[in-house]
């Protein structure tokens, strides 16, 4: 620790209040004169908002070539089902298939990998399709789980089910 921190400062006791009266009379400030402004400064208005600065827009990473493998596995055999979905459904549907294509990356290249984490998060994406076989579920969950854990390569893969 430095020793200016451990130093004891004297405590300022309040001024008496005569002097206090004084001292305010020095320093006060007319009321009635204006106060001076640079000629460029224009004053503000009430609730208008500041300028905001705006930064640079934001590129898209580049996506790995697993990441890009897990999601053509993940879409094969869904753009039937795919189609009949609302435009909200569709997006929501993409954008949740992004997430899970980026979990299962990161699950991936975890040194062991189980099949059945990947079935899962499969099974959970593929349940927001509307309308959908439960049984169609399962085993699509299974092709593509197993499609995706064959990108890894035979080692170090659980097949716990």
């Amino acid at each position: 620790m430095s020793d200016g921190l451990l130093q004891k400062r004297p405590i300022q006791e309040a001024p008496h209040p005569e002097q206090a009266e004084k001292h305010a009379e020095k320093h006060e400030r007319p009321s009635a004169a204006p106060t001076e402004r640079h000629p460029a400064e224009k004053p503000k208005a009430a609730g208008a908002p500041a300028a905001i600065p705006t930064a640079a827009p934001v590129r898209p990473l580049k996506k790995s070539a697993l990441l890009s493998s897990i999601e053509n596995v993940l879409e094969e055999g869904l753009l039937s089902i795919y189609k009949d979905l609302t435009p909200k459904q569709r997006k929501q549907f993409k954008h949740e298939g992004e997430r899970v294509a980026a979990t299962i990356e990161k699950v991936l290249k975890k040194a062991q990998v189980k099949l059945i984490e990947l079935i899962r998060i499969i099974r959970r994406w593929l349940q927001m399709l509307p309308g959908v076989n439960v049984f169609f579920l399962e085993q699509e969950a299974k092709i593509k789980a197993e499609k995706i854990l064959s990108l890894k390569g035979p080692s170090d893969i659980h097949a716990k089910r």
